[in-house]
């Protein structure tokens, strides 16, 4: 049937002089058969039997589809992450989202292959963050190769440990979201990737509307969130937030109406999460009396599969 379909788009291609409303009319047609023959391939199961298998599932005390971040209280507190989930990741400019980010990959891609897009770094800036990371170094020494002999001894050293991540980076411009689409899809496909990291949402429509695409934002979402029901994959979206949260009173911890294109990502996430420095704001102590020197907040503000909630994270001077 399929083949027919393209052998019908070829004709149609050949009397490209004809009538252009036509054509557009035929076009349109295949591609809703197309859809058909995509759907009747689809099957509804009957709830019993889906019971059975998470039944046996939970006796043979398997964790299917479970991604853990390797943040100890991050896990024991929200379960960590699952296949077939939205993420999306909020915070303002310097919170150490990035920083976020590198250590969530080098924890999970070393028993589950991760697709990094980069979009504000290129991947020699990203891939020397995962090196200061990894060899506990100062970023602005190895981008200055401002380093020790032990240094770089060191980092020598560590390079057969970095061949045990199974972590792809991509700093690439797309033409349209289906180009970037297109190269998840392939990622997924030869590499069996499972979690796909965007840093950051705003940085892609950008990109792509630099190539006069004109994506809007929902497109973009949506499409990714496409992503995550087709091929079953774990999506971790880094999101700006508004400047007003600038402006507002109190400790300015974020709130899910600041982020950027707030009322579509609320909707279609599965977990929404900031990421919060008091020490940022010039908070000195919170408000237990404790220091907020290197700490960092995780703000679980959405969650459909668990709790919400607050955990802490020390934050890595080595990093900025």
């Amino acid at each position: 049937m399929k083949q027919e379909l393209v052998k019908r788009v070829e004709g149609i291609i050949n009397k490209i002089d004809a009538n252009e409303p036509e054509i557009i009319l035929q076009l349109k047609k295949i591609v809703r058969e197309y859809e058909m023959i995509n759907y009747s391939n689809a099957s509804s199961r009957i709830l019993s039997l889906l019971y059975a298998g998470n039944l046996k599932s939970l006796n043979q005390n398997e964790s299917v589809g479970l991604v853990k971040s390797g943040f100890a209280d991050f896990d024991i507190k929200f379960g960590g992450f699952s296949l077939g989930e939205f993420v999306v990741l909020g915070g303002r400019p310097s919170m150490g989202k990035t920083q976020l980010l590198v250590n969530l990959c080098k924890n999970i891609s070393k028993s589950t292959p991760v697709l990094y897009f980069t979009l504000g770094l290129s991947e020699r800036m990203l891939t020397n963050r995962f090196m200061s990371s990894l060899a506990n170094i100062p970023i602005d020494q190895i981008v200055q190769n401002n380093l020790s002999d032990h240094e770089k001894s060191k980092l020598s050293s560590l390079e057969k440990i970095a061949q045990e991540f199974h972590l792809y980076i991509n700093d690439s411009e797309y033409d349209s979201i289906s180009a970037f689409k297109a190269h998840c899809q392939e990622q997924i496909k030869s590499n069996d990737v499972k979690v796909i990291i965007v840093d950051c949402l705003q940085s892609i429509k950008s990109r792509i509307d630099g190539k006069k695409s004109n994506i809007t934002a929902s497109a973009l979402i949506n499409e990714l969130k496409g992503l995550v029901r087709e091929h079953n994959v774990l999506v971790i979206a880094a999101s700006q937030l508004n400047k007003t949260l600038e402006i507002r009173g109190g400790d300015k911890r974020p709130q899910l109406n600041d982020l950027t294109d707030s009322g579509l990502l609320e909707e279609v996430a599965d977990k929404v999460i900031f990421i919060y420095r008091a020490e940022y704001y010039s908070i000195t102590i919170d408000e237990d009396g404790r220091s907020t020197r290197g700490v960092a907040e995780l703000m679980m503000v959405k969650n459909r599969n668990g709790k919400v909630g607050r955990v802490e994270l020390l934050r890595d001077i080595n990093f900025r």
